[in-house]
């Protein structure tokens, strides 16, 4: 893994390249941008495509929903169909008009991809595809649509 370092007056950017795959930018507050300090966002993962037979066997709720509070520079507290609550950590892959977002707690990983805003003022997106994995080893769920809202993004 190679890094570099470019200093901006007031912002310390870290350009991480990972073998031949391209690169992450990171920022000291990397997610100020989708998840500000003190917001609370709605995530729904929808269009799992574990087939139905297996879902049913394990009795798996139709759709995922997970509410991330955000705690800034990528940390944060996630809780998945209102359960317990865990500390996350929150990473984020920029393409040209879309993100990766990846999201790690204790017990549990998930991805987002292909975020991309819904609405002019920044506070919904929809997602193209997601991963979910609970650890240690579980055989990951995906799906194929989901949806992002800031639900409050009161300073706190």
């Amino acid at each position: 893994m190679r890094l570099g370092f470019i200093i901006l007056p007031g912002v310390l950017l870290t350009l991480s390249a990972c073998g031949r795959g391209g690169a992450t930018l990171e920022t000291d507050n990397v997610q100020a941008e989708w998840f500000p300090k003190g917001s609370r966002t709605a995530i729904i993962l929808e269009n799992e495509t574990e087939p139905g037979a297996d879902k049913a066997a394990r009795n798996a709720p139709a759709a995922l929903t997970l509410l991330y509070t955000s705690h800034g520079d990528g940390q944060g507290v996630l809780s998945v169909n209102g359960n317990s609550p865990e500390t996350a950590t929150v990473r984020r892959q920029e393409a040209n008009i879309s993100a990766t977002f990846h999201f790690k707690t204790p017990s549990r990983e998930i991805s987002l991809h292909e975020v991309r805003r819904s609405s002019a003022d920044g506070n919904a997106a929809r997602l193209s595809g997601w991963t979910y994995q609970e650890q240690p080893g579980a055989v990951p769920r995906t799906g194929a649509a989901g949806s992002l809202a800031i639900t409050d993004n009161s300073p706190r």
